[in-house]
């Protein structure tokens, strides 16, 4: 149960009347909620980023080794890193690298910048 933050106006008037002993209590009073004000502040900022990290990963589809995302009615966006995505959690977008080796095949190279990895992929 959440201590209850003592009024501005009954610390003052503890310390108008020279009633100091009290009027440190209630200082210390509202200290204490402050701090447990900020503490539940921290944990509910968590609970947040976290909900809005797992919206984020909602909308992933894996395709052909690399992860997509699917904002209908925008375009798909992405690549995304797989191992990136998949064991650590994280949304790396993958970058187009040149292929020298790709001639006309039209193959295509991704780097994650994340984990260092490349992805090649046929043409459909």
């Amino acid at each position: 149960m959440p201590i209850p933050i003592p009024s501005l106006t009954s610390i003052l008037d503890l310390l108008k009347g020279a009633i100091t002993i009290e009027a440190k209590e209630k200082i210390m009073e509202l200290r204490e909620a402050a701090v447990e004000r900020q503490e539940e502040n921290l944990q509910l900022r968590e609970q947040l980023r976290e909900a809005q990290h797992k919206l984020e990963l909602r909308g992933l589809v894996f395709e052909r080794g690399v992860y997509w995302k699917d904002n209908p009615p925008a375009p798909r966006d992405g690549p995304y890193c797989q191992p990136c995505c998949d064991v650590r959690g994280n949304l790396v977008r993958l970058h187009d690298q040149p292929n020298p080796y790709a001639g006309s095949r039209g193959h295509r190279v991704w780097f994650c910048h994340g984990c260092r990895d490349s992805f090649h992929q046929d043409p459909p």
